[in-house]
């Protein structure tokens, strides 16, 4: 009996510690004062001398010459609007028509920030280095709109998803302008990685941008550059033995239902951990059921994801000309289609959650296929140059001062690089065994590269 007390004791404190952990994920992924750079929000919209301020923004405005200097001044008006709503929910709560009246104020600035974004030369050097600050604006107006969301009120958290919205659409435009632009998001997830979820508010951002990009090209650049963000937040809660708050801290996510099961469900495709996929379709079922009726996945929900994971795949035929050659690429790809045509027969059926639930398995099947197919599809020259380029990275790795001065003792990161070790050394040796088919070649160079994420993981979390 004492045994077993104490046991379930011990299982408390588990179940208390993890809860405590979710707390601490979602209190860091809300966004503070300091993260907009504003020290003091000043006067809000319900002072008789906010109008003083409305023309100090109008003057920066008209003294802001080049596109360079008005995107910055729009971007940091944007920052003060996000400080003076978060600053009146807290002090103002209950006064939602005000507050209502502050969001069309913050949706036009966003408004004005897609238009000057739609119209910029981003291909212009001096343009081109605004690139950064923009993408890391729309990844903290991102978490600008979850900081808002903490209501149960819909129709309020429909107008903030609408103001960001315009931020990314503008987002979407620099990148149809400027494809290149996609290598940033590399910086911002650098950026954001002390958070706990950093990886993943770039990987929601991406998501977002993706629903507003048509051009092929541009998408599966963006789908293969969320993948690897994908792999990279799997990484570092593997390295880091977070399953248990990951399986938590999702549910507590004021994040729209639906985009948060599709990332869960890319995130899962990416886990190599049995730990961390238990945690994380447990963090699935949870998400779906903390929605509730009110935020339930419904019809366009579906639709988006079937329009998401369709054109992925065909993206794949487009740019393989054929489906993938490595029978395990092939099995994921007809997966995925199979998965797509049962959500378009439940989409028929009405059932939009089904539907919404098999495209999202589809998209997260068929980004894998396509983000590491192109790692293979040339065969032996391919995985000559792809290894060659694994044991580039590494060697950088390993030599950055950063890595240098850890200490031994630090086994989340030696223990990591010897698996990768072993993985490039396995991979070497089957190119130079004859007998090694394409199949396990292609398996192990992808194996390569998943473990040198987990590597700099390791490395970037002490």
């Amino acid at each position: 009996m004492l045994a077993s007390t104490v046991s379930l004791s011990a299982h408390g404190q588990e179940i208390a510690t993890g809860q405590a952990a979710a707390q601490a994920v979602r209190k860091e992924a809300l966004v503070t004062l300091e993260d907009l750079g504003i020290e003091n929000p000043g006067l809000l919209q319900t002072n008789p001398f906010y109008f003083m301020k409305s023309l100090r923004r109008s003057t920066k405005r008209s003294l802001s010459f080049g596109p360079l200097k008005k995107a910055e001044a729009e971007l940091r008006i944007a920052n003060e609007l996000a400080a003076e709503l978060k600053r009146f929910q807290e002090v103002v709560p209950e006064n939602e028509a005000a507050f209502r009246h502050y969001l069309e104020a913050y949706k036009e600035q966003m408004g004005a920030i897609e238009s000057l974004f739609a119209g910029l030369d981003w291909s212009n050097a001096e343009v081109k280095a605004l690139a950064g600050q923009a993408l890391s604006q729309a990844v903290l107006h991102n978490r600008v709109s979850v900081s808002l969301m903490a209501s149960d009120n819909l129709a309020l958290n429909e107008k903030i998803e609408m103001a960001v919205d315009r931020l990314v659409r503008g987002i979407a435009a620099a990148l149809e302008r400027d494809p290149s632009l996609v290598g940033r998001f590399a910086g911002l997830a650098d950026a954001q990685r002390p958070r706990a979820l950093g990886e993943f508010w770039v990987m929601e951002l991406a998501e977002r941008v993706l629903a507003n990009v048509q051009d092929p090209a541009l998408r599966a650049s963006i789908v293969s550059m969320e993948s690897d963000l994908a792999l990279e937040t799997v990484a570092a809660w593997e390295t880091a033995d977070r399953a248990e708050s990951a399986k938590d801290a999702f549910p507590l996510l004021p994040v729209n239902s639906a985009r948060l099961v599709s990332l869960i469900d890319l995130l899962r495709s990416r886990a190599d951990d049995a730990a961390l996929k238990n945690a994380l379709s447990f963090a699935r079922q949870r998400t779906l059921e903390a929605a509730g009726p009110q935020h339930a996945i419904g019809k366009k929900d579906a639709e988006r994801m079937i329009i998401q994971a369709s054109t992925t795949l065909d993206v794949i035929m487009v740019s393989a000309g054929s489906m993938p050659k490595q029978s395990f690429l092939t099995a994921l790809f007809n997966k995925a289609a199979f998965n797509l045509n049962q959500a378009r027969e439940s989409f028929d059926g009405g059932l939009y959650e089904a539907s919404f639930g098999q495209a999202s398995l589809a998209y997260a099947d068929a980004s894998y296929v396509l983000a590491y197919g192109s790692l293979v599809s040339a065969g032996r020259p391919r995985i000559e140059k792809a290894l060659a380029e694994l044991k580039a990275a590494y060697d950088g790795l390993s030599s950055a001062d950063a890595v240098k001065k850890l200490p031994k003792s630090y086994a989340p990161y030696f223990t990591q690089a010897a698996k990768l070790e072993k993985a490039l050394a396995r991979l070497a040796d089957a190119l130079e065994d004859k007998k090694t088919s394409d199949d396990r070649r292609a398996a192990l160079i992808i194996e390569a590269y998943m473990q040198l994420a987990r590597v700099r993981m390791a490395a970037a979390l002490k």
